[in-house]
């Protein structure tokens, strides 16, 4: 196996730029805890994480009785910050090289894997012209320790599956007759290097799973 390599996630960014859900001490403490955690699995210096930081303020905060949906002006370089950090990390293509590296049994590498393929499928939706009432994602952890995730449309479904035994079959699609199965004839399957240009890999499932392409509105 390759050597480990470190990535990071972006939940605890965004949590800490909306800790209004955190509105006493326990919660705010396990927030506090989960997100030093996070930022030391990624090999970064918890004392210096702007999230961290944010977090541990809101707890502080919180214990000292004050209103945690409130906004303070001396957490704006924090919160800039911690923006900025989800921006890097939602463009940054951390799917595809970390399926081709595996990472089976290593937890935080499979947290990691969860969120960028959540990501990915959710691209895949938009554009595909799908809204969120069209498709649900679902994730299946009971076929092995590599977690296997599903974009179920009503009338298809497209799956990231990690392959160690059998690379380049990573992602598959098939039509099914009801979003929660029903298959309809086989799958295509696929490298995950599919997934680095969805417009491409939309225009294929469309042609292959013979969808409907959405009409564009005519501007007179």
């Amino acid at each position: 196996m390759p050597p480990f390599t470190r990535y990071d996630l972006p939940f605890r960014f965004e949590r800490a730029l909306q800790p209004d859900a955190l509105r006493v001490v326990a919660t705010c403490t396990i927030a506090v805890n989960d997100a030093i955690a996070d930022a030391t699995n990624a090999g970064l210096d918890p004392e210096r994480d702007p999230a961290v930081l944010l977090l541990a303020r809101h707890l502080g905060r919180v214990a000292a009785g004050q209103d945690p949906e409130a906004m303070h002006d001396e957490d704006r370089d924090l919160r800039t910050l911690c923006r900025s950090r989800i921006a890097a990390l939602r463009s940054a293509d951390v799917l595809i090289p970390l399926v081709r590296r595996g990472f089976a049994h290593d937890a935080h590498l499979t947290k990691v894997y969860r969120s960028a393929a959540r990501d990915r499928l959710r691209a895949v939706a938009h554009a595909l012209d799908l809204e969120a009432a069209d498709y649900d994602l679902r994730t299946r952890s009971d076929q092995g320790p590599v977690p296997i995730m599903d974009l179920q449309a009503d009338h298809f479904r497209v799956t990231i599956a990690p392959e160690r035994l059998m690379p380049g079959r990573e992602v598959r699609w098939l039509r099914t007759a009801t979003r929660r199965g029903g298959w309809e004839g086989s799958a295509t399957t696929g490298e995950i290097g599919l997934l680095a240009d969805i417009g491409q890999l939309a225009r294929t499932l469309r042609r292959t799973l013979h969808l409907p392409v959405a009409v564009q509105p005519v501007i007179l």
